[in-house]
């Protein structure tokens, strides 16, 4: 067509083609510039509305990778009409973002401040934070935290962990400080634990370099989770106390969930049709047989079922809406010594009244 077209453009008058060009070129537009795609990296933009930082990259050199660093960003709000701030994003768990006031008048300023870990990293690392606001406008101010992390001083494991201990027996476990090099070399003074159901000792290798913690837990212990941490003071000028985490769950030596029955009356005076479940677990004791259940009146309908990892699922149905089962117990028997009998607490309810587009039948129990 091309071709063609250029053939014929010889054979016409001067003045015609002219007036053909000039209609064409009538019909052309300078190309408009589009905004910029947001970066396929993060998926964000820069933000240019009034929220701003005057110094949005926080450089904190060299730290010890065990170690936390905290900084606090200034941001302000440079408009002039009041500005909300609608969420505070971190890019990983590692980064903990911590903002008080959310609303700013013009001119006024919120410190934000945020706090990296290094635990278990080296060499060089950045992180991000993204504070949305403006509302459906969604502007995005970026800040940075970046440096080195530097590992002179290895902790393993980072965190002592207890598993699930016994309310009557201790558990022990350790965690090693190694100075990784001799101008990292310190000397342990004392160890100290913020808890009064931990104990702890130190034993340090004959070269200077390994100092063994060990951690003990001090029957008897209420049950429940207790984090606690573990303080190490050394002769260290740069690292004068040294914190350990301790991961501490009290359990009983066998876990019955839920911890109750609960028969609901529907005023009926009928039996509750519905299936209870009991699911009875490992705690301290991971050995054991659940023998039989001991019903407080009969009509129960009770089934042991095994299930993996020495559990079981005890099965409830007929269950009698009595006034008089309120306080007394489903007892389930076990071949552990001091605990052949686990009672379970029954107790009657009145039957929830059903609300409007709702089904008058409480959730069903998943096992």
């Amino acid at each position: 067509m091309r071709h063609h077209f250029a053939a014929g453009c010889k054979s016409l008058p001067r003045c015609m083609l002219c007036a053909m060009l000039a209609v064409a070129s009538a019909g052309l537009r300078p190309a408009v510039a589009q905004p910029s795609a947001p970066s396929a990296a993060t998926g964000l933009q820069p933000s240019s509305g009034p929220l701003v930082c005057d110094a949005p990259v926080y450089d904190f050199g060299e730290r010890d990778n065990f170690t936390r660093v905290k900084h606090v960003f200034q941001l302000k709000n440079a408009g002039t009409s009041p500005l909300v701030i609608d969420r505070v994003l971190t890019t990983c768990g590692c980064t903990v973002a911590n903002l008080k006031q959310k609303i700013l008048a013009p001119g006024e300023s919120v410190p934000l401040e945020v706090e990296v870990s290094f635990e278990g990293r080296k060499g060089t690392f950045e992180k991000h934070v993204f504070v949305l606001s403006g509302g459906t406008t969604q502007n995005k101010t970026r800040l940075t935290m970046k440096g080195t992390a530097i590992e002179r001083i290895r902790i393993t494991p980072p965190t002592v962990n207890l598993g699930y201990s016994a309310m009557d027996r201790p558990t022990e476990s350790t965690a090693a400080i190694e100075s990784l090099e001799e101008a990292a070399k310190f000397t342990v003074r004392d160890v100290k634990t913020d808890s009064p159901y931990l104990e702890a000792t130190v034993e340090t290798a004959q070269d200077g370099l390994k100092h063994t913690i060990h951690v003990r837990t001090r029957p008897p212990l209420p049950l429940g989770t207790h984090p606690a941490q573990i303080h190490v003071f050394t002769d260290s000028d740069k690292h004068p106390v040294l914190d350990i985490p301790v991961a501490l769950r009290v359990v009983d030596q066998i876990e019955i969930v839920p911890k109750e029955v609960v028969i609901y009356d529907r005023g009926t005076g009928e039996a509750d049709t519905a299936i209870r479940f009991l699911n009875v677990m490992p705690g301290s004791v991971t050995q054991f047989t659940v023998t039989g259940v001991e019903t407080p009146v009969e009509g129960i309908v009770s089934e042991i079922i095994p299930r993996p990892e020495n559990r079981y699922l005890i099965k409830l149905q007929n269950l009698p809406v009595d006034p008089d089962l309120e306080g007394k117990d489903l007892v389930i028997l076990t071949d552990v010594p001091g605990r052949e009998r686990l009672p379970v607490p029954i107790r009657i309810k009145k039957y929830p009244a059903p609300r409007t587009g709702l089904s008058p039948r409480p959730a069903a129990q998943n096992p």
